[in-house]
């Protein structure tokens, strides 16, 4: 793996949102970047969009010991939210809406993994700059994921949602020359 560049979150962010737009998850305007509660995110765009919010992070504190500002290594965990709109399940099941192929929501969450899991070769497991640099002081994984959920109260008719994080771990952007 190359040696990371220093980077702010932001950069990560959108690099991100290029990898599942470069990787036809889905289209640019249907991927969110919010810092917001999900739940007062508007669906805008039927019948899938993605949100991607990032979390607090922590610092690796060995690191900062043993190499000061030099060495400030943050590790970050941007949720990935996958909401789904699919309304012809029979009354009081969900199979459509998590199986179908092309619409149903475990379809959609395998391609945003496929597009950013970890992969063998070691070519495509970290997020680049346009210049062809690593932004992320190692690959990124999957951590933890959501149980799916429909929407049953009425207030998003046929939306569901569900989520899982991403680990990234990068170089903080500070200033080195101030020790």
């Amino acid at each position: 793996m190359q040696v990371p560049k220093r980077v702010s979150i932001s950069e990560i962010l959108l690099a991100l949102k290029a990898l599942f737009v470069a990787s036809n998850v889905l289209p640019e305007n249907r991927i969110f970047i919010i810092a917001r509660n999900t739940g007062i995110v508007p669906q805008m765009q039927a019948p899938q969009d993605m949100l991607l919010r990032p979390r607090g992070f922590t610092v690796d504190q060995g690191m900062v010991a043993a190499g000061g500002r030099y060495t400030t290594r943050l590790t970050r965990i941007i949720d990935v939210i996958i909401r789904v709109r699919y309304e012809l399940d029979k009354v009081g099941e969900d199979v459509l809406w998590l199986t179908t192929a092309s619409l149903g929501y475990f379809a959609f969450e395998e391609a945003a993994v496929n597009a950013m899991q970890v992969q063998i070769d070691g070519k495509n497991n970290t997020l680049l700059d346009s210049a062809g640099n690593s932004l992320l002081a190692e690959p990124m994984r999957i951590v933890d994921g959501m149980t799916p959920e429909k929407d049953i109260t009425g207030k998003t008719p046929g939306w569901g949602n569900g989520a899982f994080g991403i680990s990234v771990a990068y170089l903080a952007n500070v200033d080195v020359a101030i020790q």
